[in-house]
């Protein structure tokens, strides 16, 4: 004999039906779903207190800014349209004055190539690094943002004025005010990356992607030749000033062609 509820059991729950259906949550639509605003890029100033994020409303992006004790939000772009261009390394200058971002790309894929055109858009969106105005402005032509050029992962100095960034896979500069034109900071093998100030905003360390290998430079000034630290057959990145400007610290993993060779084993 199979088991059967007991009577008053059943009709418990038979009472009790119309009370959980009426629970259940309401239906929600696709739209409401990418509609749904939220935040990232989070960052704030090294000094004072000014901070800074993209905000994402219904696929729309633009960076926003809020200054204490009042901490009203307010949009310092105005970016109207989802045209699936994100806002990413969003920083403030050391002096308050100024928020940089990077507008363009799929930083979170796992593949290269160029930036996503999801709007079909003939004009083929490009990788852009742009700096707005942190404080309210008189006029409106103040406040527009100013692009200072194609490139990504970039860097304000220290002092506030400049902006080191990668393009073409070497390290070029600009003045964070877009008042003139960027330009190549210098020369090295390989391809290079990951720019980062020293705390006194003198030098500039940066990783020399060799292929099989990597360097950790620095760079001082156009008449002081390149410093290599503790050049190898290995892959460094990562490298991080120490708070005096003394020490690098760095990341060291096996090159991909393993040890080298000794030049005193014969080899047949």
């Amino acid at each position: 004999m199979p088991n059967k509820l007991p009577t008053a059991l059943a009709v418990a729950l038979l009472s009790l039906a119309p009370a959980l259906h009426a629970q259940r949550p309401p239906s929600f639509t696709l739209d409401q779903v990418k509609s749904y605003p939220f935040p990232n890029e989070l960052t704030a100033a090294t000094t004072g207190s000014r901070i800074a994020w993209a905000f994402n409303e219904s696929g729309v992006r633009n960076v926003w800014v809020a200054e204490g004790p009042e901490w009203k939000a307010r949009a310092v772009t105005s970016y109207r349209i989802d045209d699936g261009q994100e806002l990413t390394s969003i920083a403030i200058s050391a002096d308050g004055k100024f928020v940089t971002y990077v507008r363009g790309g799929e930083h979170s894929a796992n593949w290269e190539g160029p930036p996503p055109n999801p709007t079909a858009n003939p004009v083929a969106p490009k990788v852009q690094i742009w700096s707005v105005p942190f404080a309210a402005c008189s006029s409106t032509a103040a406040c527009e943002p100013k692009m200072l050029a194609e490139g990504d992962d970039p860097e304000v100095s220290p002092h506030g004025d400049r902006v080191a960034f990668v393009k073409d896979r070497q390290i070029s500069i600009a003045p964070i005010d877009g008042s003139s034109a960027a330009k190549k900071l210098f020369s090295a093998g390989g391809n290079v990356d990951e720019p980062q100030w020293s705390p006194d905003g003198s030098s500039l360390a940066f990783v020399s992607n060799r292929g099989d290998h990597a360097f950790i430079g620095v760079f001082r000034n156009d008449s002081t030749s390149i410093l290599w630290i503790a050049p190898s057959t290995s892959r460094d990145a990562s490298p991080r000033w120490s708070p005096d400007g003394k020490r690098i610290a760095f990341v060291r993993s096996p090159g991909n062609g393993g040890a080298p060779d000794s030049i005193l084993v014969r080899q047949r």
